[in-house]
């Protein structure tokens, strides 16, 4: 199910996704895949994904709360 901005019939602008599975992304699409800043949560809310994201795929390197790396 989705919910928020739609361009030609797809999700397109910023809006959410839930899954079969209870898990949802919160963010932004272009043309209906995931596209820029968003999340993807777990059932229980919980964050399963946050970061950027490029046609649907997630860009690991681009996780915001990384740990501070220690010397």
């Amino acid at each position: 199910m989705f919910e928020g901005q739609c361009k030609s019939s797809e999700p397109h602008g910023f809006g959410r996704l839930i899954n079969q599975h209870g898990m949802y992304y919160v963010g932004f699409f272009n043309m209906g895949l995931r596209s820029g800043f968003g999340t993807e949560y777990n059932p229980d809310g919980s964050v399963f994904l946050k970061g950027t994201w490029k046609l649907n795929e997630y860009n690991p390197d681009s996780f915001f709360d990384k740990p501070e790396s220690k010397k």
